[in-house]
């Protein structure tokens, strides 16, 4: 079997998913930057964005106020994280570095960077409709119903989410 950034991907994706604590902080694919094998050894560099950070509780770091955010259920954050990870994973064989298999003999895990990004910031662009896609009929009833914008978006939304949620109170 030869690895490729989507297989590893696709692997590293379901090792959070696997994982109850990480699970909570993955927002988004993770997009594998390189990697390299050498024999039973695989060392990643990957990147994802997290909003696990709003799970703190805390005013600062949500967008919407906090007890009508969890009133309809709704998670925006103020500001999201890219964080960017390099890891070293061992097997017992080759064959089991290759196949991506549980046979994990070592595991060396570094955080290499965790930028924040305001919305407004151009470097989330790409990210923000698949984040508001994620839980858009609580986010559209919170709009529409708590912060009445049909009448127009409130102020304190970043421009860059204006167009998002003018199209998600609009939709059918």
């Amino acid at each position: 079997m030869h690895l490729n950034k989507e297989k590893i991907a696709e692997w590293l994706e379901k090792i959070y998913a696997d994982d109850y604590f990480l699970s909570d902080h993955i927002s988004s694919p993770i997009t594998v930057n390189r990697f390299e094998q050498s024999n039973n050894k695989l060392v990643i560099n990957y990147e994802y964005w997290d909003d696990g950070h709003a799970n703190e509780g805390a005013q600062e770091y949500f967008l919407f106020d906090l007890k009508a955010a969890e009133e309809y259920g709704v998670n925006v954050p103020a500001y999201m994280q890219l964080i960017k990870m390099n890891v070293e994973y061992t097997w017992i064989s080759k064959d089991d570095c290759e196949s991506l298999n549980d046979n994990i003999s070592d595991q060396l895990e570094n955080v290499e960077e965790v930028l924040c990004y305001k919305w407004d910031d151009p470097e989330i662009e790409d990210f923000i409709e698949t984040y508001i896609d994620q839980d858009k009929e609580n986010l559209k009833d919170l709009l529409i119903n708590y912060y009445d914008a049909k009448n127009g978006i409130p102020e304190f939304i970043p421009d860059k989410l204006k167009p998002y949620f003018k199209k998600l109170i609009s939709s059918p």
